[in-house]
């Protein structure tokens, strides 16, 4: 195993242990004693950064981080020894073949574990990626639907993504392997964890012919509170998304509003209006997704997305108005000079906040420090607008 690949094993190991959050190791990173994931795999610099530390937020971590370095290192030893005896690397946000569409949003993961074929990131990259996803008890029609589409845009050298699950995600994944565009699979669990084990088959040639990946390290059985992380990847890599099938309340439609926030173009389906099975595709519709007709239109907005990713080297913010501020600069000054901070900015944070997970409005209090008169003001107004809803007791992004 080389240097980075340690180095992300270490960072994963350290996380996992400390169960450090995100929001923590932003805050780390500003204070400017951590400048990359794999800085914190050097034991040197915790004494160095310890005398440099500002807040007490990094003075407590490092002091938690020394006292805890040798179960983080065991626990990395782990990891170590079943990628090198499964065949699996990392691919961190370091690596230049790390998926552009990651980099585009914000709560994507730092470091993935991935067994196959390396070179699908760069293929999602230059020939463009769909999400297909739908029911794990699809219908025959749902089905044939997955296959069709997957197989067509697969033979024009598009890389097909989805969850490995039974039904939608199998008949995906299925048509799409052996084909020029080939398939990328996102797993709950490690890796090294076949889930559901039925479709091991399926497994197996991806492993040969495509790629696997997880944001979990190995070892790490799929539990249901991971698959709505995992839908996330699967929606931030497409370029686009398809819905084949949902119910009312389903992980698919978890996805599709990752994939809305996000800002892909997302597809639906239309399926039977009697059946409820398939009431969250339609609801979808009727707020405004693309009805699924043909390919040509999925692979028309692909070759958008491809044309638009042209530009990638452009920095688009020396274009923007001066009054224009990015979502960091929102999240700075809300944490700076929150009375300064205007609805419209708290709005765009909270949508921002939403394109990650759904939240409850106590957590949006929380996390923003906002009063709840206040955090209800503005829900009342987003949903009003149509651009999120309620949805067991969380508000999640709707399709605008």
């Amino acid at each position: 195993m080389n240097k980075a690949n340690y180095e992300d094993c270490y960072y994963t190991a350290m996380r996992q242990v400390m169960k450090i959050s995100r929001k923590k190791l932003d805050e780390l990173y500003r204070t400017g004693v951590y400048k990359s994931h794999r800085d914190f795999a050097d034991a040197s610099l915790i004494e160095e950064n310890s005398k440099k530390a500002g807040t007490e937020l990094a003075k407590d971590f490092l002091q938690d981080l020394k006292k805890r370095s040798d179960e983080i290192r065991k626990t990395c030893d782990g990891y170590i020894d079943r990628t090198a005896k499964n065949g699996i690397f990392t691919v961190s946000r370091e690596d230049p073949d790390y998926p552009y569409n990651w980099k585009c949003v914000r709560g994507m993961p730092d470091v993935v574990f991935a067994k196959g074929l390396r070179s699908m990131f760069g293929k999602c990259d230059k020939c463009g990626c769909v999400s297909i996803v739908g029911s794990r008890d699809a219908t025959r029609y749902a089905l044939y639907a997955a296959s069709f589409f997957a197989d067509r845009l697969s033979s024009r050298n598009v890389v097909i993504a989805s969850g490995m699950a039974a039904g939608t995600d199998r008949a995906a994944h299925e048509a799409s392997v052996d084909n020029q565009g080939g398939t990328v699979a996102f797993l709950a669990g490690g890796v090294d964890d076949i889930y559901p084990y039925a479709n091991r088959d399926i497994y197996e040639k991806i492993c040969q012919r495509g790629l696997v990946v997880s944001e979990m390290p190995p070892g790490i059985r799929a539990v249901r509170q991971y698959f709505p992380s995992r839908n996330r990847l699967i929606a931030g890599i497409g370029d686009v998304c398809l819905i084949m099938q949902a119910g009312e309340i389903s992980g698919t439609l978890h996805t599709a509003s990752f994939a809305a926030g996000q800002g892909k173009d997302v597809f639906v389906l239309p399926n039977n209006i009697f059946s409820e099975d398939c009431k969250g595709g339609n609801l979808l519709l009727a707020d405004g997704a693309t009805p699924l007709i043909n390919s040509a239109m999925v692979e028309d907005a692909v070759i958008s997305a491809l044309m638009n990713r042209k530009i990638k080297d452009v920095d688009l913010r020396s274009l923007m108005p001066p009054s224009v501020i990015s979502i960091d600069g929102l999240r700075k000054k809300a944490g700076e000079t929150p009375a300064l901070m205007s609805d419209n900015e708290w709005k765009k944070l909270i949508k921002d906040e939403l394109s990650l997970k759904a939240r409850s409005q106590d957590e949006l209090c929380a996390l923003f420090g906002l009063s709840l008169a206040a955090v209800t003001r503005l829900l009342i107004s987003l949903e009003a607008s149509g651009e999120l809803t309620l949805s067991d007791g969380k508000y999640i992004l709707t399709i605008v």
